[in-house]
């Protein structure tokens, strides 16, 4: 029986998902002595600058490669900060009079996917977002992560959190709730309520019992939950 090339030594699928192994532990050892380092360091350097297409609305840095997206209201720009130049722009495809409000890296430490989230609630994940429309970027899923968006003229749209582990994608903003997806089965897998009468500006997850998790909200607040509480229990 023939092995599938991710798992045959000598496949170059293989070697090449070996090779980013490699390279990612090379990255976080570098890391760890550039912070070792930055207490006595001052960042007097400016390694990059350049004009993007449209207003920057949300950045991320790729946690390996040398790659910076840049989300304006309508497409992602991917950026070369080493070698300084543009490598690829797409439109995001959401309808008008809309913007991308949040993004993540997805499986970053092995075959990347860029998640975009829009604030009709509606979030996209891209392959080979540095490949142009018609060279391999693929748009791989869609869907409606929210659809009770409240409108507001100075909400934060969409946010999202990714827990690379379990799969799930954590997801609120301008509504009352934060929803918890299983993006593995692409189904829902709870609503839990904000108690705050704000959007959510910014979430985030933890990722070591991946059962708490943290909110900002637009009245100053910070809170926290617990998803293992019953909602009689929250």
């Amino acid at each position: 029986m023939k092995l599938p090339e991710e798992m045959d030594p000598s496949s170059f699928v293989h070697r090449e998902r070996e090779w980013r192994f490699v390279r990612n532990s090379r990255v976080r050892h570098e890391a760890e002595d550039q912070i070792k380092r930055a207490s006595a360091s001052t960042l007097d350097d400016q390694i990059f600058i350049n004009k993007n297409l449209g207003t920057p609305l949300v950045v991320k840095f790729h946690p390996y490669d040398p790659h910076i997206a840049v989300a304006d209201k309508e497409g992602v720009c991917i950026w070369n900060w080493e070698q300084g130049g543009k490598m690829n722009y797409f439109t995001n495809q959401n309808p008008r009079n809309t913007k991308i409000t949040s993004m993540n890296f997805m499986n970053a430490h092995d075959l990347p996917l860029l998640l975009t989230g829009s604030d009709d609630g509606c979030v996209r994940i891209w392959r080979d977002y540095t490949s142009p429309m018609g060279d391999g970027l693929e748009l791989v899923t869609a869907w409606q992560a929210l659809s009770e968006m409240l409108p507001s003229s100075r909400g934060s749209g969409l946010v999202v959190d990714w827990e690379q582990e379990s799969g799930m994608l954590l997801a609120s903003g301008d509504v009352r709730a934060i929803r918890v997806w299983d993006t593995q089965r692409e189904i829902k897998l709870q609503d839990i309520p904000t108690g705050a009468d704000s959007c959510v500006t910014s979430i985030a997850c933890d990722s070591v019992g991946r059962s708490l998790l943290i909110a900002g909200c637009g009245d100053g607040s910070v809170r926290l939950y617990d998803r293992r509480l019953t909602p009689l229990d929250r």
